[in-house]
């Protein structure tokens, strides 16, 4: 997606997100949208962040949905058997999209995890130093 910044959260949080979600249930969340981004970075920042908690540099891979695109098409690049093809079409739409300006609003944090969870979300940084010997394996 170039140097766009999009929102990440970590898979922890997402998960227990949805657990409340699902054990407060729908009179509570059923017309909710929980939007969830602890951070809103780019491919290089992402890189930085992880070159710096790995003490190691990590060299991001920046490229743009069109790329992307034909390396599928030719089959230099597949997804990975656990991925259906549409929803890899779909992460590619979503990549376009993201590229070209569309998803533009959703490149915020939010207070989701506090505001649900009763706690602060994981950053980015913090789950790649608790993740540190699973990065370096």
């Amino acid at each position: 997606m170039g140097d766009k910044r999009v929102g990440w959260i970590a898979g922890d949080d997402l998960t227990a997100v949805a657990a409340k979600v699902l054990a407060d249930g729908p009179e509570r969340h059923g017309r909710a949208n929980h939007y969830m981004s602890t951070d809103v970075l780019n491919g290089a920042e992402v890189a930085a962040i992880l070159s710096k908690i790995l003490g190691r540099p990590i060299t991001p891979v920046v490229t743009t949905p069109e790329y992307l695109e034909k390396a599928v098409a030719s089959g230099n690049l597949t997804f990975p058997v656990k991925i259906e093809a549409y929803y890899g079409a779909s992460m590619l739409e979503w990549a376009r999209q993201t590229y070209d300006g569309r998803m533009n609003y959703s490149a915020v944090t939010t207070d989701t995890v506090a505001t649900l969870l009763g706690r602060p979300p994981v950053s980015l940084a913090q789950w790649a130093q608790r993740n540190r010997n699973a990065l370096d394996g």
